[in-house]
């Protein structure tokens, strides 16, 4: 799927058939940011075993990326995880209205390429708590 694609249901949910795990949903205050020069800080929205997603703020005109390197983490919890490897899924506009300011409200969705024992070991709290 393109970025500059529009959010449909249809697109959504034929993501969503595609999972191989369920996602849930996060009801914290955990974020994501990219390690890469592109620079993308946002709110995961749900996570599972294989994937994560995300809503964050974009120029307009944004870089489209394949894959990234991604930091998980949470002042609150003392939660830190970092570099774990992704393959980009979808990245979205939320919204239909253009932002005067030159920013836009996405959605990303990420696919865990391969996450080591102690990337997986951090994540599973986080998991089985929104479970």
């Amino acid at each position: 799927m393109r970025s500059e694609e529009q959010p449909s249901t249809n697109n959504l949910s034929s993501v969503m058939e595609k999972r191989r795990c369920k996602r849930f949903r996060i009801r914290d205050n955990i974020y994501l940011t990219f390690c890469s020069g592109l620079y993308r800080l946002g709110r995961i929205m749900d996570i599972s075993k294989t994937g994560i997603s995300f809503e964050y703020l974009a120029l307009e005109e944004h870089c489209r990326v394949d894959r990234v390197e991604i930091d998980i983490f949470s002042n609150s919890r003392g939660l830190y995880i970092s570099r774990i490897l992704c393959r980009v899924v979808y990245d979205i506009r939320c919204n239909d209205y253009q932002s005067l300011i030159g920013l836009e409200n996405r959605r990303c969705g990420l696919e865990f390429a391969r996450l080591s024992e102690e990337q997986m070991s951090g994540l599973m709290p986080v998991i089985n708590e929104f479970r």
